[in-house]
């Protein structure tokens, strides 16, 4: 059964086979076929594949541009935590004295005082930040809009900071599904090209891996990287 998927169905369908190096092969079996292209029968194939490569490539560009301007507009997790901290460090003072007609306000913004601001705890930091959000939002007659606004702001910068970091992180280890809608078309694409080069090579495997560098597909060192120009056929079942 594996012997016939590999025969005919998707070739590069692979969740090991990130996008970035589907690219690098397509664009050296797009050279190969520009070289090969003397009689001009393979124009077809060549505008069909630089037409669905530049799709990839294209889609992946947006992809990061995206999370860039993203990130650009949030900052990091880690700069939105130190702000935290050296706010209400420079704040202690000014909550203090804003919230004194009710002893206990002062105290649930600073259970173990403002010591506790200089290293916080970076696992419990969102946790933290909602408590003060949802104290000042609970004494903001005291505190003032400016102040709340900015107690309770942080919370947020730190939410879209985390989700921008969540996705800049899936770009680098996930290069397949919703986020790359045009990979399956390319991967159809390389599939027919190789059918068609053995079509014109029947039994001539030097012939037919002149064309392609399997061993770009895979991470050196990883299971399917076996030092040669293609990847080990599955064992037939």
């Amino acid at each position: 059964m594996r012997l016939l998927e590999t025969l005919f169905g998707n070739l590069f369908d692979r969740a090991n086979i990130a996008t970035f190096r589907l690219v690098a092969f397509a664009h050296y079996l797009l050279a190969a076929l520009t070289s090969h292209n003397d009689k001009k029968d393979l124009d077809n194939y060549i505008q069909q594949l630089t037409d669905k490569l530049n799709a990839v490539e294209g889609e992946m560009d947006q992809i990061v541009l995206g999370i860039s301007i993203q990130l650009s507009k949030t900052g990091t997790v880690d700069d939105v935590v130190d702000d935290f901290e050296a706010f209400m460090i420079d704040s202690y003072v000014d909550i203090n004295y804003k919230t004194k007609s009710i002893p206990q306000a002062a105290e649930q913004f600073y259970p173990h005082g403002k010591n506790e601001f200089h290293h916080l705890d970076r696992s419990n930091t969102h946790a933290i930040m909602k408590t003060v959000s949802e104290h000042a939002k609970t004494y903001t007659a005291l505190l003032g809009k400016d102040l709340t606004d900015q107690l309770t702001g942080f919370l947020t910068k730190y939410d879209a900071a985390r989700e921008a970091q969540l996705k800049q992180m899936s770009i680098v280890t996930v290069d397949r599904g919703d986020k790359n809608t045009a990979r399956p078309a390319l991967e159809l694409m390389l599939t027919e090209i190789v059918h068609e080069i053995a079509r014109r090579h029947p039994g001539d495997v030097a012939a037919c891996k002149g064309y392609m560098r399997w061993n770009l597909l895979y991470a050196p060192g990883s299971k399917r990287d076996t030092g040669e120009d293609e990847p080990t056929p599955p064992p037939v079942k």
